[in-house]
């Protein structure tokens, strides 16, 4: 199921006062990379790319980015995190991105500019494998890896592009 977003209303929202980069420093500007990087490489393939990096509405539900083509509308967490041996390091905890309850875009891409990779999931997906296969055995940590062999069972989508 693709969820309605309300882009205008995204665009109606505040904007924050400090860019990402600003605000977070290091992992700010590498956040602004991948957003670039996502943006960039789906445009490429003809979808427009609206970044929400600066509004705080579509910031606080997890729409990084949402992609728009034909009347559709494809809402993204976008994560430059995607590690070069392909794990993907999903931060599980309540507060976190996965299963926060305010977090409520559809899809979760995760970027990794030295393989030139993106991979991209359904929240609900993930959320249902953790669920499914880790959530008795998970520690106090904040970040469970996943790994290549593990993707099918996530239906996670890989793109490879070039710079």
């Amino acid at each position: 199921m693709i969820f309605k977003v309300d882009v205008e209303k995204f665009y109606e929202s505040p904007t924050f006062k400090r860019t990402a980069s600003n605000k977070y420093g290091r992992d700010g500007v590498k956040g602004e990379i991948g957003e670039k990087i996502f943006c960039d490489y789906f445009e490429s393939l003809g979808f427009k790319a609206h970044n929400f990096a600066d509004y705080i509405l579509p910031q606080k539900a997890g729409y990084d980015v949402v992609l728009e083509k034909n009347n559709m509308f494809y809402g993204f967490d976008v994560k430059n995190n995607l590690r070069p041996d392909n794990k993907i390091p999903v931060e599980y905890g309540s507060d976190g991105w996965l299963f926060n309850t305010n977090k409520t875009s559809e899809f979760i891409s995760h970027i990794c500019p030295k393989t030139q990779t993106i991979i991209t999931y359904r929240r609900i997906d993930m959320q249902d494998y953790i669920y499914g296969y880790f959530w008795d055995y998970i520690s106090n940590e904040d970040y469970l890896f996943i790994e290549l062999n593990e993707y099918k069972k996530v239906k996670i989508k890989t793109f490879n592009y070039k710079k």
